[in-house]
């Protein structure tokens, strides 16, 4: 556990701009600096930093928080661990009370991953058995000999409990085995090795840490593969393996390689395309979509020249929606198929062919929506009527998830042309298809994009209370004046109600990094609240500003609860009945709001 009082004194001995500037190009407008995005591609810069609140905010996504935040996104560090890398970082001593036992759950699975990955590396390098030898031949004879088992601490598992005695020897405790998935409770109650007689492929996040593995049999048997099951460190349908590896040389490349195997991963290493990562027993998922477009825009999924690989490329049809389109904007992925000639996997390819073949294969990758509509079309002979009529119907189908954006249009066309008809019959073919669904899909539009992506936009009255809660940190001399403001602030969101209450409870005369320090520390969401405001934009006036806010939300208040009984007293003159009462509120809101307006002109004068 890290006290308050480190958490600040960290956050106040280091600086967002110098972090984030040693990653990103930052420059310099007025007092604020600008840069793309780290969290999504941009080409024009709409990531502000603030060195004055030392707060970011990108305005092209969404994204924002402070110091730690940026870190916890990017590393994707715990909290604790955020803390204790700055505090190093600035040479801030902390106390964190931790003791041997307590370094932290999830640090100490983090250890146990990385000894076992120390371990199965040693067995594979040194061990004189016969079936590490064995492995290692495996390993040469498929290319990946020399330097390569060093280079991606490719490991043996040689089984008989070798590994749960030495991480005993090494104080794990069985618990912490077990939840690290590195060994499993035998029918007897004792604790044996997770795998053996296997060739161990260490799995690691975007830090490098090791957090799970993959493990190839030797012998025959079955399954070929086994990865380590989920835990607290490990998620299959968020991690690819070699992410570490091949971030840099996706965002260098502009695009990122999917394939579905260890071995293909780092064949494609060898041969130049480090921008190669690989899914780990699943299928590519909208998760592993969302950390690659944190590098890189484009993304080409590779598969296998036989049955399995064609199996597995169809089943990519389900990525199909709205992050293909243009309509996402910012968070679009250009998710493009290829697939090698019948008979080979990517490693064996890269043997026999080398890297210029594999490029080839790349450059003649199609965008996902054509390869399924082409592979939905080619089970079908279009020549007999009966068949064109269900390929058609099939082929509108895969158009539905995106029946909303101007992508279809080119679709329709497409399959116009491949069915020797106009546009309107296919067109037609998709209504009606739109329609048996039950107008299920919703418009792709950037509302709903936001809402997906939890960025809802913003109403008035949420914007003028985040705009007095900005006012209020940033404006000590206004403090007073928006405490007894607030006191008749009918707040609609609870978290700026809760922020508002803490602010109130601070000292005035507080520095606005100050409270913002507290207020990280005391809601961690009120960071994004407060970054995603321009916080020097009001001119001279500012107390004039902060009368102004308080007058348009109460009036804003106001005029929505007209609106809304108006929209009543409609329904019940349609019905052809009176409601007095419902008038009489009417009115009432009315004579406030008037009132409220006659108070605040006469004020101003």
């Amino acid at each position: 556990m890290i006290n308050e009082d480190d958490i600040r004194r960290v956050r106040e001995g280091n600086d967002i701009v110098q972090l984030i500037g040693e990653r990103l190009v930052l420059t310099r407008r007025g007092r604020e600096f600008w840069g793309c995005c780290p969290f999504h591609n941009e080409k024009t810069p709409s990531f502000k930093v603030d060195p004055a609140s030392q707060l970011y905010h990108c305005f092209g996504c969404g994204e924002g928080g402070d110091i730690f935040k940026y870190l916890i996104k990017t590393e994707n560090l715990e909290f604790p661990e955020a803390v204790r890398y700055l505090a190093q970082k600035a040479n801030i001593a902390i106390t964190d009370q931790q003791d041997e036992a307590g370094k932290g759950k999830r640090t100490r699975l983090y250890e146990v991953c990385e000894k076992t990955a120390e371990f199965y590396h040693r067995q594979l390098m040194r061990s004189p058995s016969h079936q590490a030898e064995v492995a290692r031949t495996y390993l040469s004879k498929r290319g990946f000999g020399k330097d390569v088992p060093k280079e991606w601490m490719l490991g043996f598992a040689p089984g008989n409990n070798r590994l749960v005695r030495y991480l005993s020897e090494q104080k794990y405790t069985e618990d912490e085995m077990l939840e690290a998935n590195v060994a499993l409770k035998a029918e007897s109650g004792s604790l044996r090795d997770r795998f053996y007689n296997r060739i161990m492929f260490p799995i690691r996040d975007l830090q490098g840490r090791t957090i799970a593995f993959g493990g190839r049999i030797i012998d025959k048997g079955e399954p070929k593969y086994i990865n380590t099951a989920e835990s607290k460190l490990f998620k299959k349908r968020e991690q690819l393996f070699a992410i570490d590896k091949a971030k840099a040389a996706i965002t260098s490349n502009g695009t990122a390689v999917v394939v579905e195997g260890y071995t293909d991963t780092i064949a494609l290493h060898m041969v130049g395309f480090n921008n190669t990562v690989a899914t780990l027993g699943t299928a590519l998922t909208a998760q592993h979509l969302k950390l690659l477009t944190r590098f890189a825009q484009r993304v080409i999924y590779l598969f296998d020249g036989d049955e399995a690989g064609k199996r597995a490329a169809d089943k990519a049809s389900e990525l199909i929606g709205a992050l293909i389109t243009p309509e996402a904007g910012p968070r679009r992925v250009d998710l493009f198929v290829a697939v090698l000639p019948q008979g080979d996997d990517p490693a064996d390819f890269c043997a026999k062919r080398g890297q210029g073949a594999l490029q080839e294969v790349f450059d003649s990758a199609q965008p996902l929506l054509r390869f399924a509509l082409d592979r939905k079309l080619g089970r079908w002979d279009l020549s007999v009527p009966e068949q064109r009529a269900k390929a058609l119907d099939e082929a509108v189908r895969l158009l539905l998830p995106v029946s909303e954006s101007l992508l279809v249009t080119d679709y329709l066309n497409y399959l116009a042309d491949r069915f020797l008809v106009d546009y309107q019959t296919v067109n037609a073919v998709l209504q009606k298809a739109k329609k048996s669904k039950g107008e299920q899909s919703s418009p792709l539009t950037e509302q709903t994009l936001l809402a997906e992506s939890g960025k809802v936009p913003l109403d008035k009255l949420s914007r003028l209370e985040r705009e007095l809660l900005i006012l209020y940190i940033n404006q000590p001399p206004l403090r007073a004046i928006l405490r007894q403001g607030f006191t008749a602030v009918s707040w609609t969101h609870t978290l700026h109600a809760d922020i508002a209450e803490k602010l109130q409870l601070m000292d005035t005369t507080s520095s606005a990094q100050s409270m913002i320090s507290s207020l990280a520390f005391q809601i961690p969401e009120a960071i994004a609240v407060i970054s995603g405001s321009k916080l020097d934009d009001y001119g001279e006036d500012v107390e004039e500003v902060a009368h102004l806010l308080l007058f348009s939300h109460k009036e804003e208040q106001l005029l929505q609860a007209i609106r809304t009984k108006n929209a009543e007293l409609r329904i019940t003159d349609r019905e052809g009945r009176d409601d007095d009462i419902l008038f009489a509120q009417t009115a009432e809101l009315q004579r406030q709001l008037s009132e409220l307006r006659k108070k605040y002109n006469e004020s101003r004068r």
